[in-house]
């Protein structure tokens, strides 16, 4: 088993693709990728153009992608349309400028969402979670490399490399899944295994993420070997212990239980800056409440009332200029 390796870099004060370059080296990439893989890259984009501290910047993904396309046989960029269809993923990609980058780097942008589904069946904490994944990322992907932000997040306290998986089940309507939401991110890891986690840390975001809340600056990158690992040591860069984190306690066990996280190789400055809060709104409090209820969530998202529901948000949502927190 790898050890695990943690490289962080500040974007002001190094040359961002020699960091990139030594990040990868640290961590051992070339033992991880091989140069006939397929690669996919997994931006977050919970907004259709770029958000400081929400969104995956257009720069980190140019680096990144120009040094993968030397590195492998192919690169793909891919996201799912945003939740309950708010965006498709085609918008995301032309609002965070990811185009032209395809184009000058020559990797393919895929939506998810318009490629097959295969359900799954996972067992997480002895229970079994049902999930449509991608199937074209189970056939077609040797590698997948999440690229989160580092930010907070009202249903998970934090959304970081493994939350970002999220974005990989082609079902708009994830919402469904919100009642076992912590069992099925791990479910989801289980089963499309993310080998490296590179988070864009240029900003954070501190409040009632992930889309709400107060932006960050912090010009870091964050590079390593192992998804939970580093979502656990991020947790502590962030002030918020990593116990707080359901989805992440359940990882420790299901995922990383043999992994030593005392004997990490840490290369940068990851001592904390900032103490990140999550907060609730009245508004987040109330849609909290509907997400974990199994019985809610059916009743608002999957029945004869659903329409009546949405609609009554976006009264609330236009009535108080408030941007919708999408998971």
């Amino acid at each position: 088993m790898e050890k695990i390796s943690v490289y962080a870099f500040d974007i002001e004060k190094n040359n961002y693709k020699e960091a990139l370059l030594d990040g990868f080296s640290k961590i051992q990439f070339n033992k991880i990728v091989k140069s006939d893989d397929t690669i996919l890259i997994k931006p977050n984009l919970t907004w259709p153009i770029y958000k400081k501290g929400v969104t995956t910047t257009s720069k980190l993904l140019d680096h990144l992608s120009a040094l993968l396309k030397n590195k492998c046989t192919k690169v793909i960029v891919a996201e799912s349309d945003g939740c309950n269809s708010a965006w498709t993923a085609e918008q995301c990609f032309i609002g965070h400028k990811f185009l032209n980058i395809a184009k000058k780097n020559g990797f393919k942008l895929v939506n998810l969402t318009k490629k097959p589904a295969i359900l799954k069946r996972v067992k997480v904490c002895d229970e079994i979670i049902r999930l449509k994944v991608s199937k074209y990322i189970l056939d077609k992907i040797d590698v997948m490399i999440t690229v989160p932000v580092l930010k907070t997040h009202i249903a998970t306290e934090v959304s970081l490399g493994l939350k970002n998986q999220w974005g990989c089940l082609p079902n708009p309507n994830r919402m469904l899944y919100h009642p076992f939401l912590h069992k099925s991110i791990v479910a989801v890891n289980k089963i499309y295994k993310p080998k490296i986690s590179v988070i864009d840390a240029t900003y954070g975001l501190s409040g009632n993420g992930p889309i709400n809340g107060t932006p960050i600056k912090l010009n870091k990158i964050i590079i390593s070997n192992n998804v939970p690992a580093l979502d656990i040591i991020t947790c502590s860069f962030m002030g918020i212990p990593f116990e707080k984190v359901e989805h992440l306690k359940i990882a420790k066990k299901e995922l990383i239980s043999n992994f030593d996280l005392n004997s990490a190789s840490i290369f940068g400055d990851l001592e904390p800056i900032f103490k990140f809060e999550m907060y609730k709104s009245f508004y987040d409090k109330i849609t909290s409440k509907i997400m974990f209820n199994k019985q809610l969530n059916d009743m608002f998202y999957s029945s004869i009332f659903s329409g009546l529901f949405q609609k009554f948000l976006n009264f609330y949502k236009m009535l108080f200029k408030k941007e919708s927190a999408y998971y």
